[in-house]
């Protein structure tokens, strides 16, 4: 689960077509920001269904992201039973870190 304002691109990617695996992205609209992600994107084959994707409006404030993750989330969640759950908040690159640190 990728919870922060851009799509979980990479990970939904390397999981695409894995019917064990279901990525769930809630993200900042694609018609606002630079990467154009769309709902239809579910998953490949035998894996549709397990890439579920929630664009919300730029700006969208706590109260409207809380419903829009309570519509779908626990029920998509529900319906997958997964035995692990892991989730990511908001640790986007941004290509800019100079190693060394």
């Amino acid at each position: 689960m990728d919870v922060d304002a851009h799509h979980g691109d990479g990970v939904q990617a390397a999981f695409y077509d894995d019917p064990r695996v279901l990525t769930v992205s809630i993200h900042q609209s694609p018609l606002t920001l630079f990467r154009h992600r769309v709902v239809s994107e579910c998953g490949s084959g035998p894996a549709w269904g397990t890439s579920v994707n929630l664009p919300v409006p730029a700006s969208t404030g706590d109260a409207s992201w809380l419903r829009a993750f309570h519509a779908v989330v626990p029920a998509v969640v529900r319906a997958f039973g997964p035995e692990v759950l892991v989730t990511q908040h908001g640790a986007d690159t941004t290509g800019r870190i100079r190693w060394p640190i």
